[in-house]
Order: structure tokens, then sequence, then C-alpha cells
């Protein structure tokens, strides 16, 4: 039975990174810019029985990645999955967890397929994934807001002829790097989380410190030093 299990997991892990391979951009596609912040989105619509911090917690990953990592506690009694495009088969092969596997992996799914998911009643946005969302709101009032003079200038390359260096921008990692990073800033947000040690944390637009050094960590390809003017403990 254990083997049976295993062999279980190892299909469905297979079929999601298949699927999660089927969804990269095309050349000239503009990517999600904050995938953050579609992930709390896509979440809002779904019922959660810890208010949503395993969501807030997991949201700078892909979206298959915060489904398997939080699935466990999503409201099951109030979610309905159906395999409409039939991908999901495999999960059926014997298995005995196989509702539940037709049901990670649909739920998994990068895309939103209509009629996959059914929720049934009314959702009220989780509180901690609401706060979350509400954080990224103020933000955005915040830029907008923003006198035109205080904004970031145009970082397009301009023709300088006295040979001054060209901004700096973030690097565009490959799937295989970024995957590099995600292992590698989720190491350093564990050392940061047991630095704190269940001491409260700082909390900026809604994310603890050890968020937010997550996200830089994510953007830049390594742990920062500091975020929101504080020391990044973990590095």
């Amino acid at each position: 039975m254990a083997m049976r299990f295993r062999t279980f997991d190892a299909l469905l892990h297979l079929l999601l990174l298949s699927a999660c391979a089927t969804m990269d951009p095309v050349p000239g596609e503009v990517e999600d810019p904050s995938p953050r912040l579609t992930n709390l989105q896509r979440a809002a619509q779904y019922p959660w029985t810890d208010d949503g911090h395993c969501v807030v917690r997991e949201a700078s990953n892909e979206w298959p990645v915060l489904a398997e990592q939080c699935f466990h506690v999503l409201d099951h009694d109030r979610v309905k999955f159906r395999d409409v495009t039939g991908k999901c088969a495999v999960a059926s092969a014997g298995a005995a967890a196989a509702t539940m596997g037709v049901g990670l992996c649909v739920f998994a799914s990068p895309a939103i397929v209509a009629g996959a998911v059914i929720v049934i009643g009314t959702v009220m946005v989780a509180i901690a994934v609401k706060e979350g969302l509400d954080a990224y709101e103020q933000r955005a009032s915040r830029e907008r807001a923003r006198p035109s003079a205080n904004r970031k200038p145009n970082l397009k390359k301009q023709p300088d002829p006295k040979g001054s260096p060209e901004p700096v921008s973030p690097p565009i990692p490959s799937p295989e790097e970024k995957q590099r990073w995600r292992q590698t800033c989720r190491d350093h947000y564990v050392a940061c989380k047991e630095f704190f040690a269940g001491e409260k944390q700082r909390r900026v637009w809604g994310e603890s410190q050890c968020q937010s050094c997550m996200d830089l960590c994510m953007r830049d390809g390594q742990w920062p030093d500091q975020a929101n003017d504080h020391p990044c403990p973990g590095g």
C-alpha cells in the first residue's frame, strides 16, 4: 500500500509539472508582474479553514505549489471538483486516495477551468487573504497619489556620450534558475522564521518581515540584507 501511495504521488507531481510547463508565456508575451497578487485574488474565491494564513504564506509561489501546500486547509465540505478536461484521470488508477488526488490535481491546475471547482454557498473572503489584498490596494493608492516628480525615472536605454553605466534591471531567470531561487529563498525564509522563534515580527503592508524578505529574494535571486529598512535575518 505504501508503494502504491508513493507511485500515486509521483504520477500526480509529474502531471502538475507538465501542466505548469504548458502555461509558460510564449515569446513576446508579458508575464503577470505580480503573481502574489494574482494568487491572492484567486484564493479569495474559495473557503479556507485557517482564515487564509497558509495561502498568504505561500502566495509568492506558483499556484500549483500553493495549491499543494494549502489543499489540506481548504474547506472540503463546501468545495466539489470535476475533472472536466480529463487530464487528472491518471490519479484514479487504483489509488486508495483517488478522490482526494483528483481534487488536488483539478485544484492545482495553473489555469482556471470553468466548472472544474464548484463552491457551495456564498464565500466570505478569508481574513488573512483580505488583509493581503487590502495591503496591495493601499500600496497602489499611495503610488497613484505620489507626485510625478517623485516617481521612478524611466529606465529605457538612452545614449550617453559620457559612457555612464546603464540602469540595473532585475534579472530574468530561466524556469530552472527560478526553481533554484525558490528553494534557496525558502531555506532562508525558514531560517528567518526560526530566528524570530515565535516573536511578533514587524509587519508592513500586511506582510511579516520574513515574507517581505522572501518577496525580494524571489525578485532578485538572493536573500536581501534588509527589507522595509529593517534587517533580514536568516541570510
